[in-house]
């Protein structure tokens, strides 16, 4: 496994970030490193931000990813950039068999990520939402709570590619 972390700012990997990592970085590593190169060896995750832009980034290029996780970021309540996204990919995601996960704390503001959870099932798109009990947005206790499902999640989707 090769693992790669960009930092996009503030930019919600939107904009110049966005073609930066799909155009520039992504063809990098596959030219640099013994990779895989196709969507079904590659999987998109972070934090916070970072959990927002790899779902978004997933839900928005079905061809690059086979599955997303976002630990503490996702959907906010009313985004409808990315239920629409997800309604107008909804075909290749699932061709692709691309998965996400969500995993929202409790106490950080989960109900986006619950309403994108049930958009997601409406569509018969593959994913997973854990809330964690007593869980602020806190990386730490994000990690400390749901790593182990969090990497198995990324690891049972990269499997299925050999």
């Amino acid at each position: 496994m090769i693992c790669v972390f960009a930092s996009g700012g503030m930019s919600g990997y939107r904009g110049t970030v966005e073609t930066m990592l799909l155009e520039e970085l992504i063809p990098e590593v596959d030219r640099t490193w013994p990779t895989v190169a196709k969507a079904a060896s590659r999987a998109v995750a972070g934090f916070s931000m970072g959990g927002a832009g790899a779902t978004r980034l997933a839900v928005t290029h079905p061809g690059t990813f086979c599955a997303a996780g976002s630990w503490g970021g996702g959907a906010r309540p009313g985004d409808t950039a990315l239920f629409e996204a997800a309604t107008a990919n909804a075909k290749e995601l699932k061709s692709g068999g691309v998965a996400l996960l969500q995993v929202k704390g409790d106490r950080d503001r989960p109900e986006g990520n619950r309403e994108f959870a049930r958009h997601l099932d409406t569509l018969d798109i593959a994913n997973e939402l854990i809330i964690l009990e007593d869980t602020p947005h806190n990386l730490g206790l994000y990690y400390e709570r749901s790593s182990e499902q969090m990497m198995q999640f990324l690891g049972r989707r990269l499997r299925k590619a050999r």
